[in-house]
């Protein structure tokens, strides 16, 4: 079948550092080099002779270009393939705005307000860390407890009662949060740099 490239790419200048002065477009499709220049000798009657053209004869290769790639490829003679827009449509990243008269009696009405809780990135991965810590064997978490604080352990023990209710979990969680409110105990309490700035 013989495919036409619509970019018709011109030969490159030497001086810009480029090593491929060659007319057209390569295209590389499961292994093989496409190469699509003008060939006048196979461009049918009627058609453009100026069209960069190349004879592809594998089935992979025409769905890549006519089916997959419709904005850059056509068969010779006939329109691109490209479908029928069913909604805006994303081109580099960027979506495609469409704009709408309105006539003078028409109002575009208050903005609708979202109530969007900030902790809810943080919610959801407090759910994910309780939930992982919580599937694990007890001697698993056991050796990850020294980790966290008395208010974090709490929180495993009550996420534990309310779901699997494991004795043995249980009892480790309080044995640790027991030895973190310790710890937390025997730190002592330094003034706050400004009052140490204060009593200067």
């Amino acid at each position: 079948m013989l495919i036409e490239c619509r970019a018709r790419r011109v030969a490159r200048d030497p001086r810009i550092g480029r090593k491929d002065r060659d007319i057209g477009t390569k295209a590389k499709v499961y292994g093989k080099i496409y190469h699509f220049r003008p060939q006048p000798d196979l461009i049918p009657e009627g058609s453009d002779k100026e069209a960069h053209v190349c004879e592809v004869s594998d089935d992979r290769a025409i769905k890549r270009f006519l089916i997959d790639l419709p904005e850059q490829f056509n068969e010779i003679g006939k329109p691109p393939r490209i479908p029928a827009a069913s909604g805006p449509r994303e081109v580099h990243g960027q979506l495609e705005t469409r704009t709408e008269l309105i006539d003078e009696d028409d109002t575009l009405g208050e903005p609708v307000v979202r109530e969007v809780d900030p902790l809810a990135g943080a919610k959801r991965l407090q759910k994910e860390w309780i939930d992982d810590m919580l599937e694990q064997p007890v001697k698993n978490v056991a050796k990850e407890l020294h980790r966290y604080n008395a208010d974090e352990l709490q929180t495993l023990i009550d996420a534990e009662r309310k779901g699997k209710n494991r004795k043995s979990m249980i009892e480790t969680l309080v044995v640790a949060k027991d030895e973190a409110v310790a710890a937390q105990a025997s730190v002592p309490d330094l003034p706050a740099d400004d009052d140490e700035l204060a009593l200067e």
